[in-house]
């Protein structure tokens, strides 16, 4: 009976030369690595943070951009106001549209949904602020979602 042995991968040809040119290797390796941290550092500092933020809720501007499927619908920054400060818990369904005005879909279930633009992900899709409510008619929650 006559046995072979597995091959093995003799990497020696292959960082002898690596090794000879270690300077060019490792000043190509540095200004690589220096490239890719510049790019994501003026990446971070280009794009946004939070798209559904920095904006006050403003009643005004919300109304004037109602049904309005702009990519760049200011409603976009003021979701995050709008959540944390206007909508409370048990606020009634005639409570929000008296806040927000009429909602551009009404779901079989009662709850609301409010256009805000082409926000998040690659802005190819509009994003809605939906509100939530319960069997009586009662806030109970809201989201931001992309469709």
């Amino acid at each position: 009976l006559q046995t072979t042995r597995p091959q093995t991968l003799d990497l020696h040809g292959f960082f002898i030369p690596l090794m000879k040119n270690s300077t060019f290797t490792i000043r190509g390796l540095l200004i690589a690595t220096g490239v890719i941290a510049f790019s994501l550092a003026l990446l971070m500092y280009v794009l946004p943070k939070d798209p559904f933020s920095g904006r006050n809720f403003d009643r005004a501007v919300w109304m004037e951009f109602a049904n309005d499927y702009v990519d760049d619908n200011p409603r976009g920054a003021m979701v995050q106001d709008i959540q944390q400060r206007h909508l409370v818990t048990g606020m009634s369904r005639a409570e929000v549209i008296e806040l927000l005005g009429e909602p551009e879909s009404v779901y079989q279930n009662g709850d609301f949904s409010y256009i805000v633009g082409m926000w998040s992900g690659f802005r190819i899709d509009h994003d809605g602020l939906e509100i939530y409510f319960d069997q009586h008619g009662k806030l109970t929650d809201s989201a931001c979602v992309q469709y």
